[in-house]
């Protein structure tokens, strides 16, 4: 008889005590009193905004794993946007630094520094994880490309850099639905405040006040899709895991979908700029958000973006940018084509701008 797994959803009012909560209710023994947290810090945003975990949730966990297991050490690993020159100054600026200060057997490690081993997989292992328990501290987000980036989408975040570029030149959401190999001993979502993104270049907030928790992260990668009135079959790479895994489980908690956000697509439209993203990375997102931004906005990107936009709708023509690969429809693109960094490169007639990501800098 298949054993029944729990996931829990829990109220985030007392983060320790939902915390503590959630891990005594699943029975967590880790098989190694060494941790390595896996937190969602993908760039410059603030604690709380929603786009990286909370770290008052990795501040409650770190006690909690001290006062309860026995913690010798702590890892906070991340491998943040290509776009920091020091993903260090990142941990620094979020205020990783200052946590990490507070305690003796805590560290951060840029995981793009240390060693990687081969597997029989499509990607590398850092080392770090071996012999470790791994606690994975996703953000409940919509995504571009993957429709819900959660708990399995998070693991990409151990990767290596050109791991992570394979994964979309090779199929994304093939390569994503092998990081469940990863195999995290426990996954923590903070689902506080949560970000609706459309594109990645505009979001809109949720306050959802919750914890979800599990052990497996394909039932809190598909109990959190039902949350936010997704559709599993819209997910590819979630579709794929649910069609080779039955999951038996149980929801502890309160269960209430809490809003409707659209599914994925490969065209966004702002003002008389249209988007195709198709199977690129972050790394050309994050690129085209700068190239698309003014100079004088770098310290006030979502303003510069809107300003772009709100420049577009007084040209002539629209302005159509393509990105990554796999593009299945053309005959919808219009006005002035930029085919945005290498993979796009031969997807239709435009102007090639060359990198993977490009590095440039535009103008108003």
């Amino acid at each position: 008889m298949r054993v029944t797994e729990k996931i829990i959803l829990v109220n985030s009012k007392n983060l320790k005590e939902s915390i503590k909560y959630c891990l005594e209710t699943l029975e967590f023994k880790p098989n190694s009193n060494k941790f390595v947290l896996k937190p969602n810090i993908v760039s410059k945003f603030k604690s709380g905004s929603g786009h990286i975990t909370d770290i008052r949730i990795v501040k409650s966990l770190i006690e909690l794993l001290n006062e309860y297991y026995g913690a010798e050490e702590i890892i906070i690993a991340e491998g943040p946007t290509l776009f920091l020159e020091n993903p260090m100054k990142l941990f620094e600026y979020v205020g990783y630094r200052k946590l990490v200060e507070k305690f003796t057997n805590v560290s951060l490690v840029d995981i793009y520094q240390t060693s990687y081993e081969k597997t029989g997989d499509n990607f590398k292992v850092s080392e770090i994880l071996k012999d470790r328990c791994l606690i994975n501290l996703p953000v409940l987000k919509g995504h571009a490309q993957a429709g819900l980036t959660c708990a399995i989408k998070n693991l990409k975040g151990l990767l290596q850099q050109a791991d992570k570029k394979k994964f979309h030149q090779k199929g994304l959401h093939e390569n994503l639905s092998t990081l469940v190999k990863f195999k995290p001993d426990l996954t923590l979502v903070d689902a506080i405040t949560c970000q609706e993104c459309e594109g990645d270049y505009m979001s809109k907030k949720y306050k959802f006040n919750l914890l979800i928790c599990a052990k497996n992260p394909i039932i809190v990668d598909e109990v959190c899709a039902k949350l936010v009135g997704l559709n599993t079959n819209d997910i590819p790479y979630l579709k794929s895991i649910l069609e080779k895994e039955k999951l038996n489980y149980e929801i502890i908690g309160e269960f209430q979908q809490l809003a409707e956000w659209k599914t994925f697509k490969n065209k966004f439209t702002y003002g008389k700029i249209d988007v195709y993203s198709n199977d690129c990375c972050s790394y050309c997102v994050g690129a085209l958000v700068q190239f698309l931004l003014p100079k004088k906005f770098k310290k006030h990107v979502k303003l510069g973006v809107k300003l772009r936009v709100i420049a577009s709708l007084f040209k002539k023509q629209r302005t159509s940018y393509i990105m990554g690969r796999n593009m299945k429809n053309t005959q919808h693109v219009k006005g002035k084509v930029f085919l945005f960094g290498d993979c796009a490169r031969d997807i239709f007639p435009g102007i090639y701008i060359k990198g993977c990501p490009p590095k440039l800098a535009s103008k108003l």
